[in-house]
């Protein structure tokens, strides 16, 4: 299972928009999805580790928008392959290159 396409979609369905680069065309609010670790046990058991980006135009609207996928993320453990999901930190994470608000939420699951 490719984690990133799998949080994208159930994140999608939730009404955000979710995407794995941030769009050319950037929407007033959005989220990237990208695995930045993770092991694998026995070839069985993911252990990912995945930040999720919250964009918005304002600081306070990056944030708003952190913990509402923080909300979504924790039910996603109802899904099926998913055993697991931990939030590890959410954390404000200003994009410097482009001036814009962001916030960082990294993600712990145990998928199989």
């Amino acid at each position: 299972m490719n984690i990133e396409t799998r949080i994208i979609e159930y994140l999608n369905k939730r009404g955000f928009r979710a995407y794995a680069n941030v769009p050319a065309t950037r929407p007033k609010s959005f989220l990237t999805v990208e695995r930045t670790g993770g092991g694998l046990d026995n070839y069985v058991i993911d252990r990912p580790t995945v930040a999720i980006q919250t964009w918005g135009k304002k600081r306070l609207d990056a944030s708003e928008l952190a913990y509402s996928v923080r909300d979504a993320m924790v039910q996603m453990a109802n899904e099926k392959d998913i055993c697991k999901v931990s939030i590890n930190t959410i954390c404000n994470f200003p994009d410097l290159e482009s001036g814009s608000a962001r916030y960082q939420l990294v993600v712990d699951l145990v998928t199989i």
